[in-house]
């Protein structure tokens, strides 16, 4: 393996310390299960395990510094962001992050048939229906915010199509029409 890196480290010099991203951990967990599974590979399999492990241990269901608890697993970035409509401190969950997590967590299921990574994902459903403002809701179509805060004073389509791609994914799985049927609505927004 060829690895690249920076003539200087300037991580330590500008404050910075490592740490592990959530997404990113989503990303490489599912990319070593699917990996193992089609080469065979028991060292990816349980690397991927590893990473979701991870996940599982280190969720924003009960977010530092908030005084709630939210429906279901979640997750946020690991450093502070600001957006046009809003600012997210660490860890605060968002529909991107943990549709990505959840994502991993189902292919912890297909892949290992570890019904915990099952239930994981099953717990994100929660948190994009029960968790995430309501931006529209006219009966046929659904619109979800990125964070579970108050309204943002816009729509951002992808979490729609992700968050609502991931809940038809958990519906087939679990066989909940409700799922089914919100994951339509979003998709349909």
């Amino acid at each position: 393996m060829v690895k690249f890196s920076a003539p200087i480290n300037v991580r330590p010099v500008l404050g910075i310390k490592k740490e592990r991203n959530p997404k990113g951990i989503a990303l490489f967990g599912r990319g070593l299960l699917v990996a193992g599974a089609a080469l065979e590979y028991k060292h990816f399999l349980d690397e991927g395990r590893k990473h979701l492990d991870w996940l599982l241990e280190h969720n924003s269901r009960a977010f530092r510094g908030r005084d709630r608890l939210y429906h279901g697993m979640c997750w946020g970035y690991n450093f502070h962001w600001q957006s046009i409509g809003f600012e997210a401190p660490r860890f605060m969950p968002n529909v991107i992050v943990t549709s990505f997590v959840g994502e991993a967590m189902l292919a912890g299921w297909e892949i290992l048939k570890d019904r915990k990574y099952l239930a994981a994902a099953r717990s994100v459903a929660d948190f994009i229906m029960l968790d995430l403002p309501t931006l529209l809701d006219d009966g046929q179509r659904y619109c979800v915010g990125y964070v579970p805060t108050e309204k943002p004073p816009f729509t951002v389509i992808n979490v729609n199509a992700v968050s609502g791609g991931l809940l038809a994914k958990i519906g087939r799985h679990t066989d909940e029409r409700k799922l089914l049927e919100r994951a339509h609505r979003q998709l349909t927004f």
